[in-house]
């Protein structure tokens, strides 16, 4: 089954829950039926990924009881900006930061950053397939070529010449 993490409910369902929620225990539309059907028949991780991306998108009100200053915050860490400069640009402690986090996305500010470079470097992959893999990584904001490598195997199980090389064969194939 499917369960929701704690702050996650009050987009979702209307109200807060301060617990995991299984789907089974809320009043659901058939859409959210309709996603863990496609969810069962799906044959790979990714296609499932893809199927909880599209329905979250078309589903949840992000902006809504979201803090200003959370808002903010993704809105400077998208532009590649440092925790520490976060603080000297909104009045909230980094503690604070960590918490609207913690509470809202269920990481912290630096694995959202992570996950920020990491999906960077995929989207310029597969926009310019010819790019220098070092040229990559600091145009995405890693330190270096296997920097970029280790987080792209931590994060997406696949190193950068293999998802080139995969989306490349997809290319080939259309």
């Amino acid at each position: 089954g499917i369960r929701f993490q704690e702050g996650v409910s009050a987009n979702l369902f209307g109200q807060i829950s301060s617990k995991a929620t299984a789907i089974s225990e809320t009043n659901i539309d058939m859409k959210l039926g309709q996603l863990a059907t496609e969810l069962a028949k799906a044959q790979s991780h990714f296609y499932r990924l893809r199927l909880l991306y599209r329905w979250a998108l078309e589903t949840v009100d992000y902006t809504k009881q979201l803090p200003n200053e959370f808002l903010t915050t993704l809105k400077l860490l998208q532009q590649d900006s440092s925790v520490e400069q976060l603080m000297t640009q909104i009045e909230m402690s980094q503690r604070q930061i960590e918490r609207h986090y913690r509470k809202l996305l269920d990481m912290t500010p630096a694995q959202y950053l992570r996950l920020m470079r990491v999906n960077r470097a995929l989207q310029s992959l597969k926009q310019s397939p010819q790019i220098a893999l070092a040229t990559l990584a600091l145009q995405s904001g890693f330190s270096d070529q296997s920097h970029m490598t280790r987080e792209f195997k931590s994060i997406a199980a696949i190193t950068p010449f293999k998802y080139l090389k995969k989306i490349s064969g997809d290319v080939d194939q259309q």
